[in-house]
């Protein structure tokens, strides 16, 4: 499957029209049409955010599919931690907090009403420094 079959197929499974997609993504419509026909070259860096911001989908997902990342990834796990992190409750997270200090200091963290021991921290800070720095 190439890059605009695989978009396709990442909204079809995310029961989103295009208009859906251009709204959450702000996209147009034609140019997801045009994407998704593979009627425009692969998109930069700010289009495959906001595809992924639209798809609700990792970024890397996005750019593995789009071939900018070297690295191989699995796309189906990507997925799967993404439907788990929507139902994360970022307000334990107090505004203006890295992410990174508070997955290293100590300090309790909550994902699902449910706190995370500091293994499971270090494996979040692992996989997120993995997939931003390589």
């Amino acid at each position: 499957m190439n890059f605009g079959e695989e978009i396709k197929r990442l909204r079809k499974e995310k029961n989103l029209t295009l208009d859906k997609l251009a709204e959450k993504s702000e996209l147009s419509k034609s140019y997801l049409s045009r994407l998704e026909n593979n009627k425009r070259k692969t998109p930069n860096k700010e289009t495959i955010l906001k595809l992924a911001r639209g798809l609700e989908v990792s970024s890397t997902v996005i750019f593995q599919l789009a071939g900018y990342k070297k690295k191989k990834v699995d796309v189906e796990n990507i997925l799967k931690l993404n439907e788990a992190f929507k139902n994360w409750e970022p307000e334990f997270i107090p505004k203006g907090r890295h992410l990174s200090r508070t997955l290293r200091d100590g300090e309790p963290l909550y994902f699902m009403s449910k706190e995370l021991s500091e293994k499971d921290k270090e494996k979040i800070f692992k996989f997120i420094e993995d997939f931003i720095l390589n």
